[in-house]
């Protein structure tokens, strides 16, 4: 007997931005939950429920994957994944950005291709990573958004590239087929953005701010066209008329990156104070994570959708380190690690430590992606003693004055 549910094997999440349609590797998990908030409404004079009425729907997506380079954070930050860049700030490179997410689905014998959930815009609300020294190194993209859909018809994603400054017309891989349920009913398109190359994307509405007839594209807003200039990118997606394509629609597989990078030998964790640096050799666990504080925003009669996020982000995390003597506490308190102060009260922690994460590949040695987190404060600290366990300290940390969170990808 087949099995009833679905296999994990089959089901693959993309990220579509106007740089490109990509299949995200190394995902663990990806989650979504919808809540549709209704109102029974009811009148006087009437002993039955009159109708419902539903608020704008509350989608909520968290994608985990190994961290084993920074090609998943340039995918969502609509860059170029085979590229690298030097020392660019997480939280501006997705804090401000908008995707679109897919899960294809393939059939059991993986030669063809069955069903596409897609979600539209769905913005960034946090950003995590995670290191431990038994357990792979993650980062978790929680998102936000107001649509879910899933599509039997197969759905074709053109990026398309401006050519010209103030190009208006852009013509797709085919006439799209309309959509026929929901608040976008009527729609030809499924979703359209565009963006300058490594920027966040802007989000066109459907009659508002382009027009399709057949299968050209016709940008309709006049502040929207002056910002398009030679190299603009767009993304257009839509369902695809006629018969599915071949195969399953799935990208080659990374035979390139490490498969994970767990936190034994492969992330060196360095601490810095003052100019003085301390490789912490004890360091069992790393979290860090960006609260970018977003709420949706939508307008009466418009299919707009807007995202409110909170500057600066909130950025919290924590390390569990092993160690007998003081010495971490008084290079985070003084400033070295010789000092000769007597004594070291929590309210005295430093607010510039900088922490330095490392990841680098099992089978080389070579760095893949270095993040460093400056200006940071510790905020509390913990130490659990049990008899016939090792004993460690917890440090709780949060960003201070000057706080930046840079990244580098290496490969």
């Amino acid at each position: 007997m087949p099995r009833l549910s679905q296999n994990p094997a089959n089901l693959a999440p993309f990220i579509n931005t106007p740089a490109a349609s990509t299949q995200a590797r190394r995902v663990q998990s990806a989650n979504t939950t919808v809540d549709r908030p209704s109102t029974q409404e009811r009148e006087l004079g009437n002993e039955s429920v009159v109708g419902t009425s539903f608020d704008t729907p509350d989608v909520s997506v968290a994608v985990e994957a190994n961290l084993v380079n920074g090609r998943l954070l340039a995918i969502v930050a609509n860059r170029d994944p085979d590229n690298t860049f030097t020392n660019q700030s997480v939280l501006d490179m997705v804090g401000q950005n908008d995707i679109d997410l897919m899960m294809v689905q393939r059939n059991t014998q993986r030669d063809a291709w069955l069903q596409t959930v897609y979600v539209k815009q769905a913005g960034i609300g946090t950003y995590r990573i995670a290191a431990s020294t038994d357990a792979s190194s993650t980062e978790t993209f929680e998102l936000q958004a107001t649509n879910k859909t899933a599509f039997e018809r197969f759905v074709q994603v053109d990026n398309l590239v401006a050519g010209s400054n103030g190009q208006t017309a852009f013509t797709l891989t085919a006439d799209p087929v309309e959509l026929t349920r929901g608040s976008a009913a009527g729609n030809s398109l499924i979703s359209a953005a565009f963006a300058q190359p490594n920027e966040p994307s802007t989000y066109l509405v459907e009659d508002v701010d382009y027009t399709v007839a057949g299968s050209t594209v016709t940008l309709t807003n006049a502040d929207y066209i002056a910002e398009v200039v030679s190299g603009t990118q767009f993304l257009f997606s839509y369902q695809l008329p006629g018969s599915t394509p071949a195969g399953d629609s799935y990208q080659p597989k990374d035979l390139t990156s490490p498969a994970a990078i767990r936190g034994y030998y492969h992330v060196p964790v360095t601490i810095t104070v003052s100019g003085t640096s301390v490789q912490t050799t004890g360091v069992q666990s790393i979290e860090a994570t960006a609260n970018f504080g977003i709420e949706q925003e939508v307008g009466m009669g418009s299919q707009a959708i807007g995202y409110f996020r909170a500057e600066p982000a909130e950025v919290t995390g924590n390390f569990t380190v092993f160690a007998e003597r003081y010495t971490l506490e008084k290079l985070m308190i003084a400033g070295v690690t010789n000092s000769s102060d007597t004594d070291y009260p929590i309210d005295a922690y430093r607010d510039d430590i900088i922490i330095t994460l490392q990841f680098k590949d099992p089978d080389t040695g070579a760095t893949q992606r270095t993040d460093v987190l400056s200006g940071l404060v510790i905020t509390g600290d913990g130490k659990d003693i049990a008899v016939g366990t090792a004993v460690g300290k917890q440090f709780n940390f949060s960003a201070a004055t000057n706080f930046n969170w840079l990244t580098t990808k290496h490969v």
